[in-house]
């Protein structure tokens, strides 16, 4: 199979070595790859710069724990509730340094609509992330089969 041939394959994300291998139309995979490239050889090279193996390990400690720091806000972000992603061209009139000032409105808006409006504690959204993780894994429910066929049919949702 040429990579010509393949013009696009629904479902879930491949693994990377099965992105890397061509056979899947990624834009602008030449970028992805160097940025890859160019993180794993500045990475490396700057832990190499410090004097020590001291300094070495408590950087790359650091570093990953300012990291992990950020994840937990992501997850936060994303795993606990549902997330509209795409949102329209015409939705781009208020910044999210703005949504303090017009709070009370939103609030106000989702009362009237009754439509729900979260608004939860960093604590309370770590553990309401952790708890919907937790009945997430208790699921013993067999999933669904998915084939390319069901991917086919559900891709528009």
């Amino acid at each position: 199979m040429q990579t010509s041939e393949v013009k696009l394959i629904i479902g879930e994300a491949p693994p990377v070595m099965f992105s890397l291998s061509g056979l899947q139309l990624v834009p602008d995979r030449a970028i992805n790859i160097l940025g890859i490239l160019v993180i794993w050889t500045w990475f490396p090279l700057l832990v190499a710069c410090l004097p020590n193996w001291t300094e070495r390990v408590l950087f790359v400690l650091a570093s990953f724990t300012v990291c992990s720091i950020q994840h937990v806000q992501f997850c936060v972000n994303h795993f606990a509730a549902d997330v509209y992603v795409g949102s329209p061209k015409g939705n781009d009139w208020l910044p999210r340094c703005h949504l303090r000032s017009v709070l009370p409105v939103v609030q106000e808006l989702c009362k009237k609509h009754n439509s729900p409006y979260n608004s939860l504690s960093f604590y309370e959204a770590n553990k309401w992330t952790l708890r919907s993780a937790a009945l997430e894994a208790m699921d013993f429910s067999p999933p669904v089969p998915k084939n390319l066929l069901w991917e086919a049919v559900n891709t528009q949702g």
